[in-house]
């Protein structure tokens, strides 16, 4: 005769299994949703130079520099499509990779952080200030994060 204790412990390991088996089901559905949660920290090192472009119209072209420290916070990975910036005076413009960045710079796996340079060029009135706020958004198909920071001019010419 078959020992009862045998056939409880059979079931008992059965049980035990599926269970086991439908946690796991879940917890994979749950990192798979998990978004990319895009950030930027802080800039480094906001700076620009601005050179007239003629006495009549009273513009001058700024070329800016700056560097981000971006974040993933989220399980899912995500590329940075485009960033811009929109100085308080002046016109907004789009900015991309400095030269020497690889191509995969901007591609975050999950729980990722790095820095990031970039350069533009926008016009700005003659009279801008020395120091300039601008709005530095970052735009990825993971949302939008943006970050208020001051530029610094380096040079008028």
């Amino acid at each position: 005769m078959a020992d009862p204790l045998a056939h409880w412990n059979d079931i008992l390991t059965i049980l035990a299994f599926a269970v086991a088996a439908t946690t796991g089901y879940f917890q994979i559905q749950d990192f798979r949703k998990r978004p990319a949660q895009p950030s930027l920290i802080h800039a480094i090192n906001p700076e620009f130079r601005s050179r007239s472009l003629g006495e009549s119209d009273g513009l001058r072209e700024a070329s800016f520099n700056f560097s981000v420290e971006m974040e993933n916070k989220g399980r899912n990975g995500f590329s940075v499509s485009r960033v811009t910036f929109t100085p308080q005076h002046g016109d907004p413009a789009e900015v991309e990779l400095q030269d020497g960045e690889q191509s995969d710079a901007t591609q975050f796996d999950g729980h990722a952080s790095r820095e990031l340079s970039f350069r533009g060029t926008t016009t700005l009135p003659n009279s801008h200030p020395d120091e300039i706020v601008a709005t530095i958004e970052v735009e990825t198909p993971a949302g939008n994060d943006s970050l208020q920071t001051t530029f610094t001019c380096l040079e008028r010419r």
